[in-house]
């Protein structure tokens, strides 16, 4: 509460302090550019923000890729379909950075075997209770250590009942 009242404070004052503060002088008026400034400003962006390629330089790499391409299609036709297959599985594996059904069932038999090898709890359900419920016990007296009389946050006791019919 004392830090709400402290900041309730502070912020009136400084509102009172801004209030009292005098205007900042008026800019100086900016300087008329021309558009031939303009037109050179433009031109100096223009080029640093360009990539650098011109049409002639991608029509060069479209014509490399195709002749690249047309070099393939004669090794391409000679393959068998067992040949393809390998070839798209392999390209396939090496873009491929999930895991497929199969991988996701071997894991899933892992996990399995290793939670069956674990040993399990021969408790019954009521000594299963009991154990929680001294564990709560035990975790409830930890956090209160001053027990029924009062709490750890207000060690002061609550009034008894006798107390208020006074």
């Amino acid at each position: 509460m004392s830090k709400l009242i402290v900041a309730l404070i502070a912020g009136a004052f400084a509102s009172m302090a801004i209030a009292q503060t005098p205007a900042a002088a008026p800019a100086a008026p900016a300087k008329a550019v021309t558009s031939a400034e303009k037109a050179k400003e433009v031109e100096a962006v223009t080029k640093a923000a360009s990539t650098g390629t011109t049409g002639a330089a991608t029509a060069a790499k479209a014509e490399k890729a195709t002749a690249a391409s047309k070099a393939m299609a004669p090794e391409k036709a000679t393959m068998t379909k067992e040949q393809r297959a390998k070839q798209t599985e392999a390209v396939t594996k090496a873009a491929s950075t999930g895991s497929t059904g199969a991988t996701q069932a071997a894991k899933a038999a892992k996990a399995t075997e290793a939670s069956k090898a674990m040993p399990k709890s021969e408790l019954t359900a009521k000594e299963k209770a009991k154990e929680v419920q001294s564990t709560t016990e035990k975790a409830t007296a930890a956090q209160n250590p001053m027990g029924s009389a009062g709490t750890a946050t207000n060690p002061v006791a609550a009034p008894s009942k006798d107390a208020a019919k006074k």
